[in-house]
């Protein structure tokens, strides 16, 4: 069974074990915003006054959690690594994420791109957006 959720405009069917798996990782969470991101689910929700998403499978598996952080809060080796080339510092977006086999990543979103850095700030990958 799922349930449709109205997000901006845009029915997005969830499956019910989806939504279940979000209540219980995140019980204090109610009334999430709902996308779907490919075969998965992401809930968009408030933690801390920011506007955090949790990724699920279609079976209700949560992935990871991607909570939004100051540059202040990054490993000074991966804030380090994102001022490199980069003539716009202010056009960054960084975030901390939490994934389901407990690692800790960081995120950061410049512009077109994104990189990604383990826990101790090593680089990891970039992505380039279309």
């Amino acid at each position: 069974m799922a349930i449709p959720v109205l997000v901006a405009c845009n029915a997005v069917t969830v499956p019910v074990k989806v939504i279940s798996s979000f209540s219980k990782t995140f019980p204090s969470k109610k009334n999430p915003h709902w996308i779907k991101v490919n075969e998965n689910y992401q809930a968009i929700f408030k933690i801390n006054n920011k506007e955090a998403t949790a990724t699920f499978d279609a079976e209700g598996k949560w992935m990871q959690t991607e909570i939004p952080t100051s540059f202040d809060e990054i490993p000074d080796e991966a804030a380090a690594y994102t001022l490199m080339g980069n003539k716009h510092p202010a056009e960054r977006y960084a975030c901390r994420i939490v994934k389901n086999t407990g690692d800790i990543n960081y995120g950061v979103h410049i512009q077109d791109r994104e990189m990604l850095f383990d826990e101790e700030g090593k680089y990891i990958k970039e992505t380039k957006h279309k």
